[in-house]
């Protein structure tokens, strides 16, 4: 449901409006609302004009934004693991560093530069110099060793250089052409040797004179050959030189590059809590200077004009006589159904259905004042969801998979949403699972064979079979499919009528309300007609047919009508429920068909081959079973259901408020 929100008009003398815009940063539930939209719809005639940051405070801001870059920067360097500390223990550190005037946080925020920043990004670099030489050195360790044979056997003598290339054995025919080449361009000053290394490499080796240096790099870059180049500071030695060092910096670097880790980890446990709540404060110090042209003045007094809930109205009252004196004032205002409808939204829906706010990030929060389809949400998800699924095990494992990550999820909000849909869909995938007896695809029905156990045929309402058995009855499902659709779609109108109501338009009502009668009230009554015979049934179920068609052309127009066969695609879009279901049921009997098949070709090790084949396609299905069905529920509520009454809202509840400290 909505949290009930009112507009309220705050006021007071010029003289407190630092104080003022610092008190409500601090209570962080006014929802401000930019102070030019009433000056740009009054005009001329409006008395209060937008506040402007004068430049004082641009001065102080900029030196806030000055401070917040350096203390941001050694943040990043300082990327070892904080130490953890209550919740209590960080605001107390953020609501120190808060107390402070401005010049004193700058303060504060100089001496951790001042003290840390040399150091930390010293150390920082020094790492990253290590990782990079301990990566550049494995790269070339394997590439040396491949050449180091080769490499013994050439004396180099004074004058001359050598390069080593690594050449496909694919290429080993060119190896003579580049070879006579090289001796025409250096005039036979130099030579070339080669060796195999492996079953795909040649180690190639040019030993030439300085003075043609050049001209053989020239050469070979053309040529696009694999050249050995060696780091800076290997470059001028021999390549069994090169090797000795990198094998003994590879023994060295490891530790060197522990230590300087211990040493930025010991300087991030000192002080990654009192860094963070430093920025937190410089981040909140500019969000309130920052906000200062949202409010307004007159000659003498600001106005600060914005959206909070109404239960909190009365507690920043209160606050606001005992931080001033009455000298500030809080006027809840008279606004117009119009203008509600632009309120910021905030939801307070119960906590098993809370999860379920998070799908509202692929669309936006529904409107103020109309219906919150969340709880509905959380309703039919769990049971669209299950009968797509209908598996006893699967449910049982999925209910497992959201129990770790309830447990694995440490305060993470998105752990805490996956977890709490993924509990309730699969407590809806073991219940359908129970109607149609299945565990692992087919798997309970072959151990009740083997166990010789026989569950007798029943109808449930006399209707659907028990067990119904998704792979025989596949009619049924069909007809289940769509009649969930209707109910679906059916509750999708209603929502659509209630928010019509809400907003007095009421040929929105007649036509939500003519669709209803043709989907839902018709079909109903024609169904119970036909099968009892009542006659006064078929014609109730007639009239109501008639009369939703009259109302959705009178309450919609030539849209109305069109809308009555956009909501018969609708509903009978619900029919992937049984296919979907069916796509899972196939592949879990393929999977123990299998895997029955292979373990009884007989032997133990067939045994288990046939159980690891089976378990790795039931795991695969299982994961299909997770999101496919998690997409298409969705899909069916977004696309097919909401459409019939959902508004998506304007803005979102966003309360000026303080950081008050991050961990």
């Amino acid at each position: 449901m909505h949290t009930r929100m009112s507009k309220v008009q705050i006021v007071g003398p010029k003289s407190l409006f630092l104080d003022a815009i610092s008190f409500f940063h601090n209570l962080g539930v006014l929802h401000v609302e930019n102070i030019t939209r009433e000056v740009v719809e009054h005009g001329d005639e409006s008395i209060v004009k937008p506040m402007q940051i004068d430049a004082t405070q641009m001065d102080r801001k900029n030196s806030i934004e000055a401070a917040l870059i350096k203390i941001n920067g050694i943040i990043s360097t300082l990327k070892g693991k904080a130490p953890d500390i209550s919740k209590e223990k960080r605001d107390s550190i953020y609501k120190e560093i808060w107390s402070k005037t401005i010049d004193e946080l700058l303060t504060e925020a100089d001496i951790i530069v001042e003290g840390l920043e040399a150091k930390a990004t010293s150390l920082y670099e020094k790492k990253n110099s290590l990782e990079s030489k301990l990566s550049l050195f494995e790269k070339y360790e394997p590439i040396l060793e491949k050449i180091q044979p080769l490499a013994r056997q050439i004396c180099t003598l004074e004058g001359f250089e050598s390069i080593a290339l690594l050449v496909d054995k694919q290429n080993k025919a060119g190896i003579d052409d580049l070879k006579e080449e090289l001796k025409r361009i250096c005039k036979d000053q130099c030579d070339l040797v080669s060796s195999e290394v492996d079953d795909n490499n040649i180690a190639v080796i040019i030993i030439y004179n300085k003075i043609y240096a050049k001209t053989i790099h020239d050469f070979l870059s053309m040529e696009n050959v694999n050249e050995i180049k060696l780091p800076s500071e290997l470059s001028s030695k021999p390549f069994e030189t090169a090797l000795d060092e990198i094998h003994s910096s590879k023994k060295n670097l490891p530790q060197e590059l522990a230590k300087v880790t211990e040493e930025l980890e010991a300087l991030s446990s000192i002080w990654h809590h009192r860094i963070i709540a430093v920025r937190d404060v410089l981040r909140d110090r500019i969000d309130e200077i920052q906000m200062i042209p949202q409010f307004g003045t007159t000659g003498y007094t600001f106005v600060i004009t914005g959206w909070m809930p109404d239960k909190e109205i009365d507690r920043c009252k209160q606050a606001l006589i005992d931080e001033f004196f009455g000298k500030v004032a809080l006027i809840k205002l008279d606004v117009s159904h119009h203008e509600m409808e632009k309120a910021p939204v905030a939801l307070s829906n119960p906590p098993w259905a809370k999860p379920f706010e998070f799908f509202y990030s692929f669309v936006k929060l529904p409107r103020y004042g109309g219906v919150d389809p969340t709880p509905f949400m959380a309703i039919f998800f769990p049971i669209i969801f299950g009968m797509m699924v209908g598996d006893i095990g699967y449910g049982l494992i999925i209910l497992g998979i959201a129990l770790l990550l309830k447990a694995k999820s440490k305060g993470d909000d998105i752990f805490e949403v996956f977890s709490g849909v993924l509990k309730l869909a699969s407590i809806g995938a073991i219940i359908w699972g129970f109607l149609y007896l299945e565990a692992f695809g087919d798997g309970l029905e072959i151990v009740l064979k083997k166990m010789h156990i026989h569950i007798p045929e029943t109808h449930i309402f006399g209707i659907i079979p028990f067990p119904l058995n998704r792979l025989e009855f596949m009619s049924h499902l069909l007809v289940m499919a769509v009649v969930m659709g209707m109910v679906h779609v059916g509750f999708g109108l209603v929502f659509g009528m209630i928010n019509g109501l809400r907003e007095h338009q009421n040929k929105h009502v007649i036509e939500k309300a003519g669709m209803f009668c043709i989907f839902i009230v018709a079909p109903l009554f024609l169904v119970i007609g036909v099968a009892l015979n009542i006659n006064l049934f078929k014609v109730i179920g007639g009239l109501a047919l008639f009369a939703g068609v009259i109302g959705s052309v009178v309450g919609g127009g030539i849209k109305g009508l069109i809308e009555i066969f956009g909501t018969m695609s609708n509903i009978f879009s619900y029919s992937r429920i049984m296919a979907i279901g069916l796509a899972g049921v196939i592949l879990g009997a393929v999977a123990n068909r299998l895997g029955m098949e292979i373990g009884g070709m007989g032997g133990v090790g067939m045994m288990m081959v046939g159980f690891i084949l089976a378990a790795l396609l039931h795991a695969i299905n299982i994961i299909v079973s997770t999101f496919s069905p998690s997409i298409h529920t969705l899909r069916l509520h977004l696309v097919e259901c909401f459409t019939k009454f959902y508004e998506p809202a304007e803005c979102e509840y966003k309360p000026f408020k303080k950081t008050g400290g991050e961990k």
